[in-house]
């Protein structure tokens, strides 16, 4: 099916498209959740020498098991990808079409794509 048909007949553009990316952002973000913790936690030791990430990773497995990897600040990681990469990524095509005919989609100059990318970015 064509995009915008598909679209109109799963209910909308907008909406379908921001949780479509904040589904995705959301994957992502559970699947790179230890690496971010990881992360932060060398970080939150940087006046101390910083651990190696796989002494780290041990230290936290010690204390309470791999699954704290995933379950530590994994819902706010949830929040923020629908709140600001949800909005940002799906809404740059509605700005980005907003104001064209169906045949004009495919000619969009780049200011005009530009100024959709700084006004999703911008949110």
């Amino acid at each position: 099916l064509h995009k915008a048909r598909f679209l109109r007949h799963m209910g909308g553009g907008a909406g379908y498209e921001v949780l479509a990316s904040g589904i995705g952002s959301a994957i992502t973000d559970t699947i790179f959740n230890p690496l971010e913790l990881l992360k932060i936690q060398r970080q939150l030791r940087q006046h101390h020498k910083p651990k190696p990430i796989l002494e780290a990773a041990e230290s936290i497995r010690k204390r309470g098991g791999l699954r704290l990897l995933w379950t530590v600040a994994l819902p706010e990681t949830w929040i923020r990808s629908f709140a600001v990469t949800g909005l940002r990524i799906g809404l740059y095509p509605s700005f980005r079409d907003a104001g064209s005919a169906d045949g004009e989609q495919q000619q969009q100059t780049f200011a005009r794509k530009a100024a959709a990318g700084m006004m999703a970015g911008g949110l």
